[in-house]
């Protein structure tokens, strides 16, 4: 069972500001119409972390628990989650300011190479 805090669902606007501020809910758009303008299409909001994403999840229950129960458990996942939304940010951050228009249709094209170990591929 996950369970609630006292507050329960009082305070849900809080959370979601939580998981925005700690990375575990990234705030994007995506607007195609932009394209069309030779703009980024991707819009990220929540540009910087402002709280740590072990620090959100350690406000619910299973976690807590997990916690209690496996310190060493707990604390490795949570070094690796805060490494997973760090690198997650990282990336986000890169699709929002590394835009480029294709210029020509040619400029577009992705060359597909593919090999097998049965030698399957080739009849492909």
């Amino acid at each position: 069972q996950q369970g609630l805090r006292a507050h329960g669902l009082d305070d849900m606007v809080e959370e979601s500001r939580f998981a925005v501020d700690s990375g575990y809910w990234p705030l994007y758009r995506y607007n195609p119409e932009l394209v069309k303008e030779n703009k980024n299409p991707f819009i990220l909001d929540s540009k910087k972390l402002r709280q740590d994403v072990a620090a959100f999840l350690q406000r619910e229950t299973r976690f807590v628990k997990l916690q209690k129960r496996h310190p060493e458990i707990a604390e490795t996942m949570f070094t690796q989650m805060n490494n997973d939304v760090q690198h997650r940010m990282e990336h986000l951050n890169q699709l929002a300011a590394g835009y480029k228009a294709f210029e020509h249709e040619d400029d577009a094209s992705v060359k597909v190479l593919f090999a097998s170990e049965t030698g399957t591929a080739a009849r492909v």
